[in-house]
């Protein structure tokens, strides 16, 4: 596998393996994300303004989306629960039927 890919935009970006460490020397690219990223960690001003940059990559769902959403997690929760406590009652059924059964088949042997 090649270094360096191409993708869409005509951006270039690294993939390295671990064991390579001359690919990460050698890429510029790497070696900033790596300066970037110890500077982050050690000033909190250029984290939050990271963190202000990648908030505003995030599309957030509108108003419709959200309440279909709601919807749709409230009908799953109502479906399970039915399921199991159809479920739950078929079971403790078959096993009282069960237990009688076999109580009574014991008291007509003994």
């Amino acid at each position: 596998m090649d270094d360096w890919t191409e993708i869409k935009n005509g951006f270039k970006l690294c993939f390295f393996a671990l064991s390579s460490s001359a690919a990460v020397n050698s890429c510029l690219w790497c070696n900033q994300d790596r300066i970037a990223l110890m500077a982050s960690k050690r000033n909190p001003v250029v984290f939050l303004r990271q963190v202000r940059i990648e908030i505003e990559k995030v599309t957030w769902p509108v108003r419709r989306e959200i309440g279909v959403s709601t919807i749709m997690v409230l009908i799953m929760v109502i479906l399970a629960a039915t399921f199991f406590f159809l479920a739950d009652w078929i079971m403790s059924f078959g096993v009282g039927a069960g237990i009688g059964f076999l109580n009574s088949f014991f008291q007509h042997i003994l």
